[in-house]
């Protein structure tokens, strides 16, 4: 980053993970937070785009909900707020809102970041199984299980659709199953989903042989994780060019 401190807004301020971001920010000395959303009523307030105008807004954090996410490219796109770099830690989002952020992006000159999950051990986790399937090959059945705590609104979560579909996209015979009737079916991965308790984030995958068994877990101990991984995350997309880019981009 550069010397100054980044300044940053959080979209989502007052929402589980917009509260832990906004602590681990205001420790930080390479960032400054200049403001939030605390909700994605606000975004459709008259005074939003002036607000992120006045506060030299350059970096947003957005860890909001798929309406909240729409409603912050509506704003930009009002707005015409340009170069200003993005970081989308939303997970849910459909099809065709992704495809308004690509246009958004080319459009205002935007640097965008997709990431369902910012825990740097997640990204570890999917290498890790990546290496597994280009060793094995469909010698093992791939199941997935999720836990979440008992307010977590969406089943799968997202992370576990990102962990299954970037096998899928590694080997095109694959296909993501989450609700499943009947036997397994080759070239099957099965995502089932727990909720629950105040689990913050578990995710364990698994390679299931004849005569072996390969799990990988990865379970989260706080919520600290996720805002530190969305800092990191949003410096290495302060040194990127202008464009959209996903996880796959990020080289640990």
């Amino acid at each position: 980053m550069a010397t100054e401190a980044s300044r940053l807004w959080i979209y989502g301020r007052s929402g589980r993970m917009g509260k832990v971001l906004a602590r681990c920010v205001q420790a930080e000395r390479d960032w400054h937070l200049c403001g939030g959303t605390t909700s994605a009523g606000d975004c459709d307030a008259q005074n939003q785009p002036l607000a992120l105008q006045d506060a030299a807004v350059e970096v947003i954090i957005d860890f909001s909900s798929p309406t909240g996410n729409a409603a912050l490219c509506a704003v930009l796109r009002r707005a015409r707020l340009r170069d200003k770099l993005v970081l989308i830690a939303t997970t849910g989002l459909d099809q065709q809102l992704l495809a308004e952020w690509r246009e958004l992006t080319d459009k205002l000159g935007l640097r965008v970041l997709l990431a369902p999950n910012t825990s740097i051990g997640v990204a570890l986790l999917v290498n890790a199984a990546l290496s597994i399937m280009r060793t094995c090959g469909t010698e093992f059945d791939i199941e997935l299980s999720e836990a979440h705590h008992r307010d977590k609104r969406d089943a799968p979560s997202g992370t576990a659709l990102y962990i299954a579909q970037r096998l899928c996209q590694q080997d095109s015979r694959y296909v993501v199953r989450s609700q499943r009737q009947g036997p397994r079916q080759a070239h099957e991965i099965g995502i089932s989903a727990v909720r629950g308790g105040k689990i913050y984030g578990e995710h364990r995958l698994a390679f299931l042989g004849d005569d072996e068994e390969i799990t990988i877990t990865h379970r989260a101990l706080s919520r600290e994780l996720f805002a530190k991984g969305a800092l990191h995350l949003a410096t290495w997309l302060a040194s990127r060019g202008r464009g959209f880019y996903t996880l796959e981009d990020v080289k640990l």
